[in-house]
């Protein structure tokens, strides 16, 4: 309390054992200015905080973009692969109709990869064949009727 304050003002007059009081306008000066670093902190502080949540939304957002873009992807490699599985099975079935004479006059020899299996990478051998059949399969192949 106000019995015995330890300040050098009370050590060098030692009549004056009490701290002369506070006045009435000083009070009022200090309640405002730590009214002011309180509101300021508060500012401060709620900028913060929404600085970090538009962090957080925007890392949120980057990272959905980011599953999208890698889903959009998927699905167009996935599309791709039906395309090709299209036409593979378009020309097996133009090959099963074909006798074997005129289809391996037909099939260079590096097609013999696609007999393999999956493991192998088929795009090589597919591609080749694919475009030797399609040039030549315009023709004079066409002509034959289809039979031996």
């Amino acid at each position: 309390g106000r019995d015995a304050p330890k300040t050098p003002w009370s050590k060098s007059h030692t009549v004056a054992s009490h701290r002369p009081r506070t006045s009435v306008r000083v009070t009022m000066m200090n309640q405002d200015r730590l009214r002011e670093q309180h509101i300021q902190n508060q500012e401060r502080r709620r900028t913060l905080l929404l600085q970090r949540q538009i962090e957080n939304e925007r890392e949120r957002v980057n990272r959905r973009r980011a599953i999208e873009a890698s889903r959009r992807k998927r699905d167009m490699w996935r599309e791709t692969m039906r395309e090709v599985v299209r036409v593979c099975d378009e020309l097996q079935r133009e090959m099963d109709e074909e006798s074997d004479e005129e289809l391996w006059a037909r099939v260079p020899p590096s097609a013999g990869a696609s007999r393999a299996p999956t493991g192998a990478h088929p795009r090589l051998s597919t591609s080749s064949r694919q475009s030797g059949r399609l040039s030549s399969h315009h023709g004079s192949h066409h002509g034959g009727g289809g039979g031996g």
